[in-house]
């Protein structure tokens, strides 16, 4: 086996950027636009190659919750607290869209993979709209609150979690019906989606200690019990056999095709400070950045194991993380509102 040559890495730029608690944080598809928005509502957009802030404004006063580029143009959307999206779209002089939705607040806005469509979540409701921002489809859950949405990877449907239910919806297409849903039910109340990158599997991230898998039919399940709490976030490694779950003070390595099998499957990196904050994958080199509340944040490749690669710390803290989509450079938002690009080679 090559002995491995730990990354070089060093500070690309440094951005005193929002008012408060960078609580999302996004790259454009291009890698041009770096996104950074506030717990207080405040979004922030840098012109990465110029490096310069060409966008600061408070977009939702009562809080934001979200934000999301456009997967193929530089439009940016933000969901908050007020029942609004905020559109901005860059390539036009930073042209801005409202969208009041029929809730008083909006969780979750995202865009579908193709681009044609994205998707509000807020309470028990769901809202689909199309590219003119015009109200497509709307679907209302009668039972429970929605935790997460998550479009599968070929765009054409979503799944919605909640407590003990999954449900699967199709969007608009030529010949198909528009209205078709699929419930699965599950023993456990979702707290993160994830479905994998060919499809075959939708990985949910518990407010147990449990990690559960599904089929997208509901016909093939299994469940795995973490030696941790509640799963906070989920990712899928690209080779569709690995999953990564954070959950207390753990980073958690799967083996999917083991734990289907029932055989000894993961892997835990432990923190003893710390709870692990915030976990981001390269799709391609397979470099693994996660970080603590404190400010450590740790890289690794995944072989056979897990390999660690080196440590940082990042003063006073870290909330967020994001990869370039040129895999070259990790942006870090941190609870000041500071946002830091750090250049990995």
């Amino acid at each position: 086996m090559a002995v491995l040559r730990p990354p070089i890495i060093h500070i690309k730029a440094n951005y005193s950027l929002l008012d408060e608690y960078v609580i999302d944080l996004k790259w454009s598809a291009n890698g041009n636009w770096l996104a950074a928005g506030s717990a207080s509502g405040e979004v922030a957009v840098i012109d990465f190659p110029k490096n310069q802030i060409v966008y600061q404004k408070n977009h939702h006063p009562g809080g934001l919750n979200c934000i999301t580029w456009h997967p193929k143009t530089a439009i940016l959307s933000s969901a908050g607290q007020d029942g609004k999206v905020k559109i901005l779209d860059l390539s036009d002089g930073a042209t801005g869209s409202e969208i009041k939705t029929s809730q008083s607040w909006v969780e979750k806005v995202l865009w579908n993979p193709k681009g044609e469509y994205f998707l509000t979540a807020a309470g028990k409701q769901l809202q689909l709209w199309d590219k003119q921002y015009l109200l497509a489809q709307e679907w209302n859950q009668s039972d429970h609150m929605i935790m997460d949405v998550a479009w599968l990877p070929k765009g054409n449907s979503f799944v919605a979690g909640s407590h003990e239910k999954l449900v699967i919806h199709s969007i608009p297409q030529k010949d198909l019906p528009s209205n078709q849903s699929t419930t699965i039910s599950i023993p456990f109340t979702a707290k993160c989606l994830a479905p994998s990158w060919d499809q075959k599997w939708i990985a949910v991230g518990c407010l147990s200690e449990f990690l559960f898998f599904t089929r997208p039919d509901g016909t093939d399940q299994f469940a795995l019990k973490l030696p941790s709490t509640s799963v906070n976030q989920v990712i899928w490694m690209s080779d569709n056999l690995h999953i990564l779950a954070t959950a207390g003070n753990d980073l958690v390595v799967v083996d999917v095709k083991k734990a289907y099998r029932d055989q000894p499957c993961y892997e835990i990196i432990h923190d003893e400070d710390s709870p692990m904050i915030a976990m981001a994958i390269q799709p391609r080199k397979q470099l693994i950045a996660c970080a603590n509340s404190l400010g450590k944040l740790g890289l690794w490749t995944l072989q056979k194991r897990m390999i660690p690669l080196l440590e940082e710390s990042i003063e006073n803290g870290i909330s967020q993380l994001s990869w370039s989509p040129n895999e070259q450079y990790l942006a870090v938002g941190t609870p000041e509102g500071r946002v830091i690009v750090l250049a990995i080679q």
